[in-house]
């Protein structure tokens, strides 16, 4: 199968990147420096990356009813929401699996911005068409392009390339600004580095424009932002502790494993979603499920998805789900699933590394915390 490209395909060839293939496209995994530099980039001033492999559907609610529907698909809030305002949340199986984490817009009163991840979209979108049939749905990922600015330095750099009414139009975290998404784009408040800095949403012809203008204003400021790619965009969100889908996040894990409860409006007088009484009875039950944790590796080794984590005696306890090299922390860290009984902080597990147990310590996360 064809592997696909996003418009700024040529770019960053242009650019130095190292293409990988990524959920079916092909994508910078890093440019010239390397991941490490461009991650640490972001942490001191900025970095620009592309994210439009991300799936984009515009979902319009024609009425009350229409609302409630796409209500019943999020697992936060939606029919409150402001406009002009985003929201994280869970699409969720009947059995309370997580099919996706998504982040969502009000655009207008009857009109959001569903973003899912690359690896899902079509999933997604087929779940959506056949749970709620009645909306109106349009992917726009063709005709919508996604640049994330990251970082200390990102809302100068943005006012420098001329942007300076879009970004004072989102003071907060969250926010979307003022313009039309299909005309000159919007910006919204929001990333998955744990710094502060937008997303823009364009149209496709003008994303080079944008992504060019905006290194240009960084340089003539002598403000470090170099264009990063996968390697670092992982590494940044594992520190603050954002789940990566497919890793943290599965089919298979609940949001009471990933410790995601604050997503779900769980109470007796929320809106009902779809999983919502699936996860209230796995929140019942009194059991030593698996429970998402992070660990920090006391000896040398680079923990990875699928080995298995083992106590003092060589039982079999979990499972990492990721595992990094952090740059900010200068170590080696493992998210992993473990059962409750042994995931105190502190606690001292064993993960099978080609062979050797390496020992690691739970620690607390988020590792980083910024905003």
């Amino acid at each position: 199968m064809k592997q696909k490209t996003t418009v700024l395909h040529s770019w960053h060839k242009a650019h130095g990147g190292k293409m990988v293939d990524f959920a079916g496209y092909e994508m910078p995994v890093q440019y010239a420096a390397g991941s490490r530099q461009e991650h640490l980039a972001v942490r001191r001033s900025a970095g620009l990356f592309d994210i439009s492999h991300m799936g984009r559907l515009y979902v319009r609610c024609r009425d009350n009813e229409d609302i409630k529907a796409y209500e019943r698909l999020i697992s936060s809030h939606v029919s409150s929401m402001e406009t002009s305002t985003g929201s994280y949340g869970l699409l969720c199986r009947h059995d309370g699996g997580i099919l996706d984490d998504i982040f969502h817009f009000r655009l207008e009163e009857d009109s959001w911005l569903l973003v899912v991840n690359a690896a899902n979209h079509q999933k997604d979108l087929d779940w959506i068409r056949t749970e709620a049939p009645e909306l109106q749905v349009e992917d726009i990922t063709g005709k919508i392009g996604m640049l994330a600015l990251q970082g200390p330095e990102s809302l100068k750099i943005l006012s420098r390339a001329g942007y300076e009414e879009k970004v004072k139009s989102i003071p907060q975290r969250n926010q979307v600004s003022r313009g039309n998404l299909f005309e000159d784009g919007i910006f919204t408040r929001t990333g998955y580095t744990g710094e502060d800095g937008v997303e823009i949403y364009a149209p496709t012809e003008k994303i080079e424009q944008i992504a060019d203008a905006l290194l240009q204003a960084a340089e003539k400021e002598k403000i470090e932002c170099p264009p990063c790619g996968l390697a670092a965009r992982d590494s940044l969100r594992f520190e603050p502790g954002y789940p990566l889908y497919g890793h943290e996040l599965t089919e298979e894990i609940t949001p009471r494993e990933a410790t995601m409860k604050w997503t779900c409006k769980l109470d007796d007088g929320d809106p009902d979603f779809i999983g919502k009484e699936a996860i209230r009875q796995r929140y019942a039950e009194n059991d030593d499920f698996h429970r998402l944790r992070t660990v920090k590796m006391l000896d040398r080794g680079m923990p990875r998805q699928d080995m298995k984590v083992v106590d003092a005696q060589g039982n079999d306890i979990g499972w990492v789900a990721s595992g990094i090299a952090s740059p900010s922390l200068d170590g080696f860290y493992a998210n992993i699933f473990i059962r409750k009984s042994a995931s105190q902080t502190g606690n001292r597990v064993y993960i099978e590394i080609r062979g050797s147990r390496k020992e690691a310590e739970i620690v607390k996360r988020p590792l980083y915390r910024v905003l």
